[in-house]
């Protein structure tokens, strides 16, 4: 695992109309112990830097919700990890 990862914020886009694949795209913020702020867009989970995804455990998970205003194409659900 790596330990310069101290939190990261997974925002996944959902169509909000029926469609083939209803996930638009995922959003990763990851921010380092050094101080240093990433965030980069991909079409799948599995196209996370290695690094990001083994840090994606029960162990780091805080929280998650939804996010959805009315009129938008778009729903959010956001899940955080943090590390110990």
């Amino acid at each position: 695992m790596n330990e310069r990862i101290i939190r990261v914020v997974i925002k996944e886009l959902y169509h909000k109309h029926p469609g083939d694949d209803p996930l638009h795209c995922i959003y990763a913020l990851v921010e380092y112990r050094s101080g240093k702020v990433s965030q980069r867009r991909y079409r799948r989970l599995s196209e996370l830097p290695l690094s990001v995804r083994d840090f994606l455990t029960e162990e780091h998970y805080t929280s998650e919700h939804e996010w959805d205003q009315p009129g938008r194409l778009y729903r959010m659900h956001i899940t955080e990890y943090k590390g110990v």
